[in-house]
């Protein structure tokens, strides 16, 4: 017994000519002439304040540095009163 299998071919064929006009249909270029964005004011706010908050703050290294070698000297000391009047003054 002899099995022809001309029609898996052909199957085959029109597979892959769906495929291509599907690609061609879904081209950036076509999509691309009728697209349009537009940001509200609010949205471009919004997009301002992202791009500022993933800036790394401004960081004083010599300052630091002093401070660590002062808090490992022990020669670091706070003053309590001035901290106590100052989280005061920031509750009113």
């Amino acid at each position: 017994m002899k099995i022809n299998n001309n029609h898996g071919i052909q199957v085959n064929k029109l597979y892959k000519a769906q495929a291509d006009e599907k690609a061609k249909a879904k081209s950036p270029q076509e999509s691309a002439k009728g697209d349009k964005l537009s940001i509200s004011g609010e949205a471009a706010k919004v997009q301002e304040l992202v791009k500022a908050a993933s800036v790394p703050p401004e960081v004083r290294t010599e300052r630091v540095e002093q401070l660590k070698e002062a808090i490992a000297k022990g020669e670091y000391t706070l003053d309590t009163k001035k901290i106590a009047a100052a989280m005061l003054d920031d509750k009113k």
